[in-house]
C-alpha cells in the first residue's frame, strides 16, 4: 500500500539539493511525449547523498531484494504534465520525493495493474485506451509538502501521471525520484 512518509529531509537539506541543482529559470529540457515544460538533471550528486536514508524505507515496505539505479529531478514549470505511463526496464521501484511545491500537484498513480514483458524495454502505451474508459476512476492522488516521500510505488507496473501544472509563470515544483532494480 502506498502511503506519504512525512519529513525524510528536513529543510537545510533540500535546500543543499535545490542549490547544487544549476536550475535556470524558465529554461525546459524536457519537451517530449511524457513530459513538458520542465528541466531534469539525472543522478545529481547531492541527491545521491540520502540514497541509504531512502533505500531504509524501501527495504521496510518490500518483501525482495532491490540494487540502486538513478536518480532524476525535475523542475516543473505552468503548463508542465506527465503523460500516463509506467517505466522502463530497470525502474521496477521509485521513490517519489517533493522538494519544492509552489502549488497543489499530486501524482496520479492507477490502481489497475499492467503486466509488461519482462523483456520490453519501452513503457506501456496507453495509447491503446481511451484514458477515461480504462481507469474509470481506479487511481489514488498523493500530495506530499517538500521533504516528503511517496513510498515505493512499482512504476513498471502500475500506470502513472500528473495533469498539467497550472501556476503562475514564476512558480515551479521540484521532485526527486530515487529508483531501484529488483535482484
Amino acid at each position: 500500500m502506498r502511503k506519504i512518509i512525512k519529513n525524510v529531509l528536513n529543510a537545510d537539506e533540500i535546500k543543499g539539493i535545490i542549490d547544487s541543482l544549476n536550475i535556470e529559470p524558465g529554461k525546459t529540457t524536457e519537451n517530449n511525449t511524457i513530459v513538458t515544460n520542465a528541466m531534469g538533471f539525472y543522478s545529481a550528486p547531492e541527491t545521491l547523498k540520502y540514497v541509504s536514508r531512502i533505500e531504509e524505507y524501501v527495504k521496510q515496505e518490500l518483501d525482495t531484494d532491490i540494487k540502486f539505479n538513478s536518480t532524476f529531478t525535475r523542475v516543473c514549470y505552468n503548463g508542465c504534465f506527465l503523460r500516463i505511463h509506467t517505466d522502463r526496464i530497470g525502474l521496477d521501484y521509485t521513490v517519489s520525493m517533493c522538494l519544492k511545491r509552489d502549488v497543489a500537484w499530486p501524482l496520479c498513480i492507477s490502481t489497475k495493474l499492467i503486466e509488461i514483458p519482462k523483456d520490453q524495454n519501452f513503457s506501456w502505451d496507453p495509447k491503446m485506451y481511451k484514458q477515461a474508459d480504462w481507469l474509470n476512476g481506479e487511481y489514488e492522488e498523493f500530495d506530499c509538502m517538500p521533504g516528503d516521500v511517496i513510498s515505493a510505488a512499482e512504476g513498471r507496473r502500475y500506470p502513472h501521471w500528473r495533469n498539467p501544472l497550472v501556476c503562475d509563470e514564476n512558480q515551479s515544483n521540484i521532485y526527486v525520484f530515487y529508483h531501484w532494480t529488483k535482484v
